[in-house]
């Protein structure tokens, strides 16, 4: 008898544990008031006007490698890689195609500035041989675009970039 009962008592101690201990699966439960939570955007990149794959040139027509960037406050050409105000990078591949979706968790808050950039000659690691070709909500008129705001444990939708890059848009000021 008394098997019996401590038998049913670990069953439904280990119900018990597994029911309360997680809330979604293996991802981890953030709360708002948690310095460390996270949140997830995604959107569409739409490419038009390529310029050719010259790795060897020095114009700022070639096309080596581009990037997702998502900076805290917008940036200057001198504080492109600064990382004090860069926030996260998504390396964009494959090359060369109309469109790419993309999905990214990040902490969660305001991000002022998110830009598809060009490395177009040079070193990789030089600022100067960047530029930005689209920005989130970015016009002739306001090359800074919109905020980015990630909520906690929510998903950010529509963060939707066009990218000419006969008409590339000009570093915040």
């Amino acid at each position: 008898m008394m098997q019996r009962w401590l038998f049913w008592m670990s069953i439904s101690a280990a119900i018990i544990v597994c029911f309360s201990s997680c809330g979604q699966g293996l991802e981890p439960e953030y709360r708002a008031t948690d310095a460390q939570a996270r949140g997830r955007f995604r959107g569409t990149i739409t490419f038009r006007n390529f310029p050719p794959p010259v790795p060897d040139s020095t114009r700022p027509d070639s096309l080596r490698e581009l990037l997702l960037v998502v900076y805290r406050t917008a940036p200057s050409p001198e504080t492109f890689f600064d990382l004090n105000t860069l926030a996260d990078t998504i390396f964009l591949r494959p090359f060369y195609v109309p469109l790419l979706r993309y999905e990214r968790e990040i902490a969660s808050g305001i991000y002022e500035y998110v830009a598809v950039a060009q490395h177009f000659r040079g070193f990789v690691l030089n600022p100067n041989d960047w530029r930005p070709v689209g920005v989130y909500g970015g016009s002739r008129d306001n090359p800074r675009g919109k905020p980015l705001i990630v909520r906690p444990n929510a998903l950010t939708d529509s963060v939707d970039i066009d990218v000419d890059f006969w008409n590339p848009l000009p570093f915040p000021r």
